[in-house]
């Protein structure tokens, strides 16, 4: 089966993926600590704030305050669900209105945050099987030991087009497409054309780390409960030391 061209969202030779989707397995997972698994359902794009974001695919676009929904007016494998299919596009400040929108054409940039990324995600599925089958993979991606954690998903990499696949269309010329065989695409993948993004400002990524869900946060689960144990003794104590006197 043909689909239409593609490219990736972010320019990929001056960003790269951070997270991409899979489940993350807390290694221990102490009793009441909570769930010890959680899922990252969309693909992550790290970039600086300010960074454009581009439609990979023509799409109808429909805006709800900082969240995207890219709605595919062509038609996808049926094991992606019944269409439409939808692509949620977040972490984004957009800058697109409601409508169609083609290929190439600005949604928005990246939103200021403590990890700066953009995410897109296949509502119901998975974003990294629909850009390969229009042609775009991750290269160089990798599942990478994390402490506290017996599984993560993979992370890193970049999305490049495949020189053999649809998302080249055989358009060399191709707005959006390059030169083959640089240091970013290796062989039998085509080199990101860094006008396609630059027309809307600069790519960067100062840094690339990626923590997993939560980290950083508020203690709680099985120590939070110690805690209240540890208030209610007291309490309880308090209370009999008084009740005796």
């Amino acid at each position: 089966m043909t689909y239409p061209c593609a490219i990736a969202p972010l320019d990929q030779a001056a960003t790269q993926l951070g997270w991409h989707q899979g489940s993350f397995v807390r290694d221990p997972c102490m009793p009441f600590s909570g769930s010890c698994t959680s899922r990252s359902e969309g693909l992550q794009f790290l970039a600086d704030p300010g960074t454009p974001v581009i439609a990979p695919f023509d799409a109808r676009l429909t805006r709800t305050e900082r969240v995207l929904v890219l709605e595919l007016p062509f038609a996808v494998p049926r094991a992606f669900g019944d269409p439409p299919v939808r692509v949620q596009v977040t972490g984004i400040l957009p800058e697109a209105g409601n409508g169609l929108i083609a290929k190439g054409a600005l949604l928005g940039r990246v939103a200021r945050a403590e990890r700066p990324a953009a995410v897109f995600t296949l509502i119901g599925a998975s974003m990294e099987a629909l850009f390969a089958d229009l042609g775009l993979d991750i290269v160089g991606g990798e599942r990478r030991p994390t402490a506290g954690y017996r599984l993560t998903p993979s992370q890193g990499g970049r999305l490049l087009v495949r020189a053999s696949g649809p998302a080249n269309c055989a358009v060399a010329a191709m707005h959006g497409f390059g030169d083959l065989g640089s240091a970013v695409a290796p062989a039998g993948y085509v080199e990101p054309d860094a006008g396609a993004y630059s027309r809307f400002g600069v790519s960067r990524l100062s840094h690339a780390n990626v923590s997993p869900p939560g980290a950083g946060g508020s203690s709680g689960g099985l120590w939070g409960l110690f805690g209240w144990i540890a208030v209610g003794g007291v309490a309880l104590w308090a209370a009999r030391r008084q009740r005796d006197r």
